[in-house]
């Protein structure tokens, strides 16, 4: 269905976000130690650290398969663009949550790929064929439900209440995120690297 393979985009635009991908690894590595000694907000250097813009052509496919749906419209091009965002930044306080793992485990960038890799992979399938656990599950703690069917719900038949409740709750999943991320650092050792970064 043309309008699923649209939240591909979102993907595409995670890699505008590029060191969030990495985010264990630098941690792990001791490649923060670089990040931490300006006077920058350290998780944003790191989220701005690389940049992964080969997704364009999904962009503008995105974009031919949305009007092609019959649901790209001036009507609806607000909420399409509001879900957007939410979704996108869902995508990103999770790979925030799964990166900062790293601060106590250690070297858990595989873990984190396979653990972000259920939002992606659940977040294609229509909730219809979710229920009871299986459902909650998918609406919290990995929240593919507010990153595929949920904004397809809200596009599909646009609703204040949906649309308030996907923002709400992607703003509140990237707060959580951050704040697990600030309580990781105060755990942070120093990988002791001698070096520096030229930007």
């Amino acid at each position: 269905m043309p309008v699923w393979y649209c939240f591909r985009v979102l993907w595409d635009f995670h890699h505008f976000f590029g060191g969030a991908r990495f985010l264990a690894r630098i941690i792990f590595e001791g490649d923060l130690d670089s990040v931490l000694v300006r006077p920058i907000n350290p998780l944003v250097q790191l989220l701005g650290i690389k940049s992964m813009p080969g997704g364009w052509g999904d962009i503008v496919t995105s974009i031919f398969f949305l009007s092609y749906s019959g649901y790209l419209s001036f009507e609806t091009l607000p909420v399409i663009l509001i879900v957007l965002a939410s979704s996108t930044t869902l995508i990103l306080a999770f790979s925030i949550l799964t990166g900062s793992i790293a601060f106590w485990l250690g070297d858990s960038h595989s873990l984190g790929k396979q653990i972000f890799e259920f939002i992606l992979t659940f977040s294609n399938y229509p909730k219809t064929i979710y229920t009871g656990i299986a459902r909650f599950f998918l609406l919290t703690i990995i929240p593919s439900g507010f990153v595929g069917f949920l904004p397809v719900e809200v596009i599909k038949d646009p609703s204040a209440r949906l649309l308030l409740m996907i923002v709400g709750f992607s703003s509140l999943y990237l707060v959580v995120s951050v704040l697990i991320f600030k309580r990781g650092l105060r755990n942070y050792c120093s990988g002791n690297l001698m070096g520096f970064r030229i930007s």
